[in-house]
């Protein structure tokens, strides 16, 4: 059922309300002046006639008749009068409807209801064409629309295209004999190890294919928060870089109350940025997914097969994106940016995540995973995700 706060912007109503108000306005003219009109003709009538008794009945009858007619003339006051007196929200909305409804608002509300019919075939079907309509309308809508409208139709058009994509994802996802889960095609997990590296087991696990990234940089050793950590050699070293970030204001928790929920973004941003030597970065552009298309995913069940990866990763010199406990019941998650383990792992089989070495992207400082107070890895069914395994970003081929 429509509810009144959308009544007033249905054009059919408003068209209606319009009517009465024209006629209610021409009533409240017109019946004073034919009363009036009346009683003249009346009096003249009994004044002629020469009778007492007719002048003192026409007389009483006139006074009544000008009393109905003022209370008439007087009604566009008295009814909005009476209608607060009540307390009804519904009646009150009503009559604001009725006040200021005019020609103009009309056309502006059947332009709106043209659109949001477009709208919602887009939602229902978001095909291509369908798309471009809505986006075509919006254009044409440009000079009159107003700004919460054009956000609302916007982000319509922007979660339509999501979407649409989306679908074409699942498409060729299944096309490649994988499913398509929470924006990931999702494979049997597949991992090319290094020739040192104990094979381990695959579990019962369900992820997307890994296969290395790209030409890394290497690794060197570093001293730093009482240990000795194998670190990746990327083009901006990671003291310098941890630095620029907190100086540029790259991290979450400096941007909580604008992004807040971005901590990928900023993960992202940080290990991009430290692979390519950019530390331009601030809170403006750091949030978004910089460098995000650079990055594959992979989500395994068992934890030491995506030790495994890590370890292969950041041998090689490339920075790896790792899921981590949100809170401390670790029932949310968060991302981080691995950038080391301690110098004692020696191989794969033996890294463990309390080994590891983070630049955290809630505050842009280095901390080591074996403290009391440190991250810790969590699944994503432990944070009510709809895969169930461990998960990181690497860097792509």
């Amino acid at each position: 059922m429509t509810s009144l706060s959308n009544i007033c912007e249905i054009p059919a109503f408003l068209r209606t309300m319009l009517i009465f108000k024209h006629l209610f306005k021409i009533a409240c003219i017109m019946v004073p002046i034919i009363i009036i009109i009346t009683v003249i003709i009346s009096l003249f009538k009994a004044i002629t006639s020469g009778k007492d008794e007719d002048l003192k009945e026409i007389f009483k009858v006139g006074i009544r008749k000008i009393i109905a007619g003022l209370v008439v003339g007087i009604l566009p006051t008295l009814i909005p009068y009476v209608i607060s007196l009540t307390g009804d929200d519904k009646l009150y909305e009503v009559k604001e409807c009725a006040t200021r409804v005019t020609t103009e608002e009309i056309k502006y509300y059947e332009k709106i209801e043209s659109i949001t019919s477009l709208v919602e075939t887009m939602k229902n079907n978001p095909t291509s064409d369908n798309i471009e309509k809505v986006k075509k309308a919006i254009d044409d809508a440009k000079g009159y629309l107003k700004e919460d409208n054009m956000i609302k139709y916007l982000t319509a058009v922007s979660d339509a295209e999501v979407e649409l994509e989306a679908s074409k994802k699942v498409g060729e996802c299944e096309h490649q004999g994988g499913k398509y889960k929470n924006g990931y095609c999702l494979k049997e997990a597949k991992y090319e190890k290094p020739s040192n590296e104990n094979p381990g087991s695959s579990g019962n696990s369900e992820g997307t294919e890994y296969t290395p990234g790209g030409n890394g940089m290497g690794t060197t050793t570093l001293n730093i928060l009482n240990g000795s950590f194998t670190v990746v050699n990327t083009k901006s070293e990671i003291k310098s870089f941890t630095s620029a970030m907190r100086k540029n204001g790259t991290y979450q928790g400096s941007n909580s109350d604008r992004y807040g929920g971005y901590c990928l973004g900023f993960a992202y941003t940080h290990a991009w940025g430290m692979y390519t030597g950019n530390t331009t970065y601030n809170g403006e552009n750091g949030h978004g997914y910089t460098g995000a298309s650079h990055f594959s995913t992979y989500i395994n069940d068992d934890l030491q097969e995506v030790m495994n990866v890590v370890y292969n990763e950041v041998s090689a010199g490339r920075p790896v994106i790792l899921q981590v406990n949100g809170n401390t019941q670790g029932t949310s998650r968060h991302f981080v940016t691995v950038v080391g383990f301690k110098s004692t792992v020696k191989n794969a089989a033996s890294l463990k995540a309390t080994d590891l070495l983070i630049l955290d992207s809630w505050d842009a400082q280095l901390e080591r995973m074996d403290q009391s107070n440190s991250r810790f890895v969590v699944t994503g069914a432990a944070c009510h995700k709809d895969y169930s395994g461990y998960r990181i970003q690497y860097l792509k081929q």
